[in-house]
């Protein structure tokens, strides 16, 4: 068995009862954030960015919330492009579940070492693309329940914890939804 944590989460990893899998459960943690020195972050590709600055003109969420203040710099225009496909959606789920407030963030924009650390899917998946977000609210069973019939990119949920939405597989036509749970 392994135990790994970092960011905010725990990981333990081991083989299934008849060794023919490995499993896995991830449990995220809010952890405080420290504030980036500068306010600040360069993007290739894309610039200057403030980490305070709204993703959306108007969003609630800002790219501060997306790169955990700073801490993960994303590393193309694409991932940037993401980002905003994200904010986009967490506008509407702020404002149809949550009478226009934000939605705690837990995770949204991992580097490939960070998402290494703390997901199943090491360097790779959807948070390194920008478009998935980890999230909890006090009514995140029903916007799982409503999103797990409806949505064609991923969803899944760690009851009590946060839901996950992802934006991969979603504009491609023909592309087999993903549900799982944590």
């Amino acid at each position: 068995m392994q135990l790994q944590s970092g960011y905010g989460s725990l990981t333990v990893q081991g083989w299934s009862p008849n060794d023919k899998a490995m499993m896995g459960a991830t449990v995220v943690t809010t952890a405080p954030v420290g504030i980036h020195p500068t306010g600040n972050i360069q993007v290739p590709e894309w610039g200057d960015v403030k980490l305070g600055e709204p993703i959306i003109p108007g969003s609630l969420y800002t790219w501060g919330d997306a790169t955990r203040q700073g801490e993960r710099i994303p590393e193309s225009k694409a991932v940037m492009q993401g980002i905003v496909l994200a904010a986009g959606l967490l506008d509407e789920l702020s404002k149809k579940y949550r009478d226009g407030q934000k939605l705690q963030i837990n995770s949204w924009y991992r580097d490939p070492a960070s998402n290494a650390a703390v997901s199943s899917t090491g360097r790779t998946g959807p948070h390194t693309t920008g478009s998935a977000v980890d999230f909890f609210s006090d009514n995140m069973d029903q916007i799982h329940a409503d999103y797990n019939r409806s949505w064609d990119g991923g969803v899944a949920i760690s009851p009590g914890s946060f839901v996950h939405i992802d934006f991969i597989g979603k504009d491609l036509p023909g592309t087999p939804r993903r549900r799982w749970t944590y």
